[in-house]
C-alpha cells in the first residue's frame, strides 16, 4: 500500500481534473503489484475510483465504503487472494485495507 501511495504523493491536481483516472490508477497498481496478488492494492484502486464518483461518501464508515467500492468494481464479488479479501462478497480481515483507507483522500487531492 505504501508504494501505491508514494506513486501519487506529489500529485496535486484535483481528482476531478484527471481525465484518465482509471488508466492512471491501473498503471500505478501494475507498477506496485505486477502479478495483482495484493488485495489491498486492488481494493485501494477500487475505492479511489468509487470515491472519485461518490465524493459524498468520503465521511462514510470505512467498512461501508469498502463494501460499496467492491460492489461497484466487482459486483460485490472481489477476487479472492488466499481468502484474505473475499468472503461471500463481504470484506474479511480488512484491517490493513482499512488502515490505508484513511490516507486515500489525502493522497488523491481530496484533503
Amino acid at each position: 500500500m505504501g508504494a501505491l501511495e508514494q506513486h501519487f504523493e506529489d500529485a496535486d491536481e484535483p481528482i476531478t481534473a484527471i481525465d484518465t483516472l482509471e488508466l492512471r490508477l491501473a498503471t500505478a497498481a501494475e507498477e506496485v503489484d505486477v502479478d495483482v496478488e495484493d488485495p489491498a492494492v486492488s481494493m485501494a484502486v477500487a475505492t479511489v475510483l468509487y470515491l472519485a464518483h461518490r465524493r459524498d461518501e468520503l465521511d462514510a464508515p470505512a467498512d461501508d465504503v469498502l463494501r460499496l467500492a467492491a460492489r461497484a468494481e466487482w459486483k460485490a464479488d472481489p477476487p479472492d487472494a488466499g481468502g484474505r479479501l473475499s468472503n461471500g462478497g463481504k470484506t474479511a480481515n480488512n484491517s490493513s485495507i482499512n488502515a490505508g483507507l484513511g490516507d486515500i483522500p489525502r493522497c488523491c487531492g481530496w484533503a
